[in-house]
């Protein structure tokens, strides 16, 4: 009932309608904090004293936390209208409160309130396919990991994965560019496999042969050299531009064909000096007319003609800055290609496999202790896997730890400064002792 002096709810006779009729497929759109909550609450204990059972119910959330909110909040609402207490958000909905016949069904609902199906979309899924684990191709005990675990177990395969690619008859192309900055690769690499995760659609654009383009750009530079050789005066910029034209030409002479990775990775990582690039990596404008025309006049040559060289100059500068990107630009798409084709390995492996990478643990007693792979082993728990891959090694002093971990955070996300502070003189002191210094 509506407490004397308390303003009704201007939409109060939509939340009404939202509650109650069960027959109808709705649209509830509100702002943050306004009771959209409530509301579907109210419609599952509704919907519970009009004699629908528990299990026909779905409630689907994004997250398990509003899942369980949600169901906290339907429970509430059944035990306190099982005390002749009407929650205050459904009084509208029973102004003359409950009928025998409701109160009777949500005697029966109160026990069953666990069988209404209330989570996100993947535990609703799983809770479908789970009483038909052969079918559906997964553990009968599985479990869906939520988003951080899920996001830690990835994380660990793509590091693992990684490893195994850099090692000896692996991947070239992960090789040549990590030779040539190992952080970048290792970021450039996580972005892309997150992406591939999230959006399994990601695809290349259409690529063109790199030999035609690679040709083109030296092409260019000889149409300026012949330029520079025949013109009847010199300009020193644009002769130090044409070396820097020069010098970018035999920085991705790889003696590689052009498709080859450490032409690719060479390529990508080049970067031209100042003379040719601003900061940000884009060409500087051809701002040379004024020092044409000051060359022409120290051998006599007339204004038309300072012109003429100055046009010829700017459209040679031109024609190499375009070779370049048009070749810059289907080399990335390469190197992209080629990195997607590599992940595609990682998202197949998981997908197909699961946990392949073994666990590296030592034995005590008759328990074994985990040294590395925690993430796995937890996902194994996860997926309730009844074995795992392992590898049995001796037990590693205290400096082969740190070493360890070390070396792992090396190649994933490295240590915080503080964090190594600490730990460098606990190794420098462990170094000493094991070797008598």
């Amino acid at each position: 009932m509506i407490q004397p002096g308390t303003r009704p709810l201007t939409d109060s006779t939509h939340r009404v309608v939202a509650m109650s009729a069960h027959q109808r497929t709705l649209l509830i759109e509100a702002g943050a904090g306004s009771g959209k909550t409530a509301i579907i609450a109210g419609r599952i204990a509704l919907l519970l004293a009009s004699g629908e059972p528990a299990r026909n119910i779905a409630a689907v959330t994004f997250t398990e936390l509003a899942a369980s909110e949600l169901l906290a909040r339907v429970r509430d609402y059944v035990d306190r209208l099982l005390a002749h207490q009407i929650p205050a958000e459904l009084e509208m909905a029973l102004p003359n409160g409950l009928s025998p016949d409701q109160r009777s069904n949500l005697d029966i609902a109160a026990a069953q309130i666990d069988e209404i199906t209330c989570s996100t979309i993947h535990g609703f899924c799983q809770r479908l396919i789970k009483p038909y684990p052969a079918e559906a191709n997964i553990d009968p005990g599985a479990n869906v990991a939520d988003r951080g675990e899920a996001d830690l177990i990835f994380s660990d395969l793509r590091d693992v994965w990684l490893r195994d690619r850099l090692a000896a008859g692996g991947s070239q192309l992960l090789a040549e560019l990590v030779a040539i900055d190992p952080k970048e690769t290792v970021d450039t690499v996580t972005r892309l496999s997150d992406a591939m995760r999230n959006s399994r659609s990601v695809a290349t654009r259409p690529l063109l042969p790199l030999s035609p383009l690679h040709s083109a750009f030296v092409t260019s530079i000889g149409s300026f050299e012949a330029f520079l050789t025949a013109a009847p005066c010199q300009e020193v910029e644009t002769a130090a531009i044409f070396e820097a034209f020069q010098e970018l030409r035999s920085d991705i002479d790889t003696q590689q064909p052009a498709e080859h990775p450490a032409t690719l990775a060479r390529l990508v990582n080049t970067t031209g000096n100042e003379t040719l690039f601003t900061q940000d990596g884009a060409f500087r404008k051809f701002q040379k007319k004024g020092k044409w025309e000051a060359a022409r006049k120290t051998v006599g040559l007339s204004k038309a003609q300072g012109d003429a060289l100055f046009s010829q100059a700017d459209a040679n500068y031109t024609a190499c800055c375009d070779a370049w990107n048009a070749l810059t630009a289907q080399t990335t798409d390469h190197l992209l290609a080629g990195l997607v084709a590599e992940l595609d390995t990682l998202l197949l492996s998981i997908k197909k496999y699961g946990i392949q990478v073994p666990l590296t643990v030592y034995q005590e007693g008759r328990n074994y202790i985990l040294i590395d792979g925690e993430r796995r082993w937890r996902c194994a728990l996860k997926l309730n896997l009844k074995a795992v891959p392992v590898l049995v090694q001796a037990r590693p002093s205290d400096l082969d730890n740190l070493l360890l971990m070390f070396n792992i955070h090396a190649l994933r996300e490295q240590w915080d400064y503080l964090t190594i502070a600490n730990k460098l003189p606990k190794v420098i002191d462990l170094y000493k002792a094991a070797h008598g210094e």
